[in-house]
């Protein structure tokens, strides 16, 4: 036993050495958009005061600032430590990542009430550890860690009232379930998980009707009280909606237009191919499938049936966030260990176990390397508006992170109508950050709606990825301006600079914010539109530019153009 406790302890170790790589990076990397509104939420609490019921963005522009979002357990734990060292948003990805640690944990005992072999429990934690997508969300800045956790001890007490009818795991699992609900509502759920308790299994819970329905009162009534709160809070204030109702963004629903499309399905198939089981795990977790299914593993099918069923009531949802998949990433531990487990037992050589499992470790740090880069032009343009404004100034900006790392409050806006910043101008905004798209740095027609705004506000700043302007200053003042000459000093002249012109397709019906890559170049972003398009990009010509890459992949929307 001693022995087993090792390799447990080493694998935990492996876990834990794995995701605080890089975990000081700036909130820019992957997924910066959602890190960063969970980490704005946290210096709020610090801030303006830790009324858990009442969470706050930067947005409001130095109001109040409340909005309509889930239950903020992960900011609300990261301002506490906050207080105690200072802002450091490096906490709160420490914080998240001691939640998955005690999901691994709880992952761990659970295979254990549900009778796996205890070697295939450790090859379970092993393939759990080295999941590309566990490896990098599992420490991230945002809610998802907490919620898995959540929903793994919410399962493991469920399971464990069923095997002993022990009482007080009545109070445990309608805590940590209501919990889960509560840091993200499509963990609702894990009610499929009483069906087989209820129905199929023959222990203490089998026929409790009764007493399951006050387990799922017990669960659901803090959820229900505290989003019926956060829905009135949100009209009250006019914030983004959890259920995303209006405000003018974009539904995660599915509806049946995305349902009978192929957008959703190639996503959703290349996505769990590539990224959450991984091509070397593939045959062993279709295998370990069909072996739980042999063996009645009810509780893993349900959970997994209902993690499933949530990617398709939110396609929408799953389409445009890779990280809706993370909370599969424990179910394809399991099905694959299976497999692997029972792989291994017909080849009885454990080193090619070992080659597998090494095999799928190397992958999984060579598909989601890229993952740690930072995006810096958010970040930059941030900092250069705290050096510029003073701490009670109000900040416009186009992007959330640039006014998280400006230290201000503010609001977002992203056009360049004059009318709307002059709005913002009478609301008290005298700075204005605007990151550069490709379009604006090489096409002269999008070049001139900056040339406009130069010529009304004063260009404090100028970098070759954005400008910031000083809204009560007049034109000039800051000596810098945004013409012809600085134009070409920063992004190249008509005379060195190339014009490509395209088709693209985008099936889908709505705008997909689209990736470019350019060979020796930092990369670049645009919305491509509903329907075919004509784009038209200019660019430096420089020798070694060799393709233009469009991302992302999907089948319709990929083009690699030769120069």
């Amino acid at each position: 036993m001693a022995g087993k406790n090792k390799v447990l302890l080493s694998i935990l170790l492996l876990f834990i050495i794995l995701r605080v790589y890089r975990i000081n990076n700036p909130l820019t990397d992957y997924i910066g958009l959602r890190q960063v509104p969970t980490a704005d939420i946290a210096r709020n609490f610090c801030i303006k005061g830790a009324d858990i019921l009442y969470p706050q963005y930067s947005t409001g522009g130095g109001r109040d600032g409340y909005i309509e979002i889930e239950f903020q357990i992960l900011p609300y734990i990261t301002s506490m430590v906050y207080r105690i060292i200072g802002t450091h948003e490096t906490a709160g990805r420490v914080v998240a990542l001691l939640f998955s640690v005690m999901g691994f944990v709880f992952l761990y005992m659970l295979l254990g009430e549900l009778g796996f072999e205890n070697h295939c429990r450790l090859l379970i934690m092993l393939i759990y550890s080295l999941l590309p997508q566990n490896i990098y969300l599992s420490r991230c800045f945002m809610p998802e860690p907490v919620m898995l956790s959540l929903i793994t001890i919410f399962a493991y007490y469920a399971v464990r009232l069923n095997n002993t009818g022990n009482k007080r795991y009545i109070i445990l699992s309608s805590l940590s379930g209501a919990l889960a609900v509560l840091s993200k509502a499509p963990a609702a759920y894990i009610l499929l998980l009483f069906f087989p308790l209820v129905i199929l299994n023959r222990k203490y819970l089998r026929g409790r009707f009764l007493l399951t329905a006050l387990i799922i009162i017990l669960i659901l009534a803090p959820p229900f009280l505290y989003y019926f709160h956060s829905y009135r809070l949100g009209k009250m204030y006019s914030s983004v909606g959890i259920w995303e109702t209006g405000h003018g963004h974009i539904s995660k629903w599915a509806d049946l237009p995305v349902l009978t499309g192929r957008l959703f399905w190639n996503t959703l198939t290349k996505r769990l191919y590539n990224y959450t089981i991984t091509p070397v795990l593939f045959p062993f977790f279709i295998s370990g499938i069909w072996i739980l299914l042999k063996k009645r593993e009810f509780i893993i099918l349900f959970w997994s049936a209902g993690v499933l069923s949530s990617f398709v009531i939110l396609a929408r949802g799953t389409i445009a966030n890779p990280y809706y998949l993370y909370p599969l990433t424990p179910l394809v531990a399991v099905f694959s260990g299976a497999g692997l487990f029972s792989f291994g037992r017909i080849l009885r050589k454990d080193a090619v176990i070992m080659l597998i499992i090494g095999i799928m470790g190397v992958y999984s740090w060579l598909y989601i390397s890229e993952y740690y880069i930072p995006e810096d032009i958010t970040l930059r343009m941030g900092k250069a508006i705290n050096s510029l404004s003073a701490r009670d100034e109000k900040v416009l900006t186009v992007l959330h992170s640039s006014l998280y790392y400006s230290g201000r409050y503010g609001y977002l806006e992203k056009t360049l109508n004059p009318e709307r910043i002059n709005h913002y101008k009478e609301l008290g905004v005298r700075w204005f950050g605007y990151p550069l798209t490709i379009q604006e740095k090489y096409d002269n027609q999008s070049r001139r709606k900056i040339q406009k705004l130069s010529a009304i506000y004063n260009t404090a700043a100028i970098d070759e990825d954005f400008i910031v302007f000083d809204l009560l200053s007049p034109p000039g003042d800051s000596g810098q301006s945004f013409d012809n000459s600085s134009i070409k000093g920063l992004f190249g002249t008509k005379e060195d600079s190339l014009s490509i012109s395209f088709e693209a397709i985008n099936p889908s019906d709505m705008p997909i914010l689209t990736q470019i890559r350019r060979q020796g170049l930092n990369r670049g972003y645009f919305f491509l539109p509903p329907g075919k398009s004509r784009i038209n990009i200019k660019m430096p010509a420089y020798p070694h530019l060799h393709y233009l890459e469009i991302l992302p992949k999907q089948k319709g929307r990929f083009f690699l153009l030769q120069t």
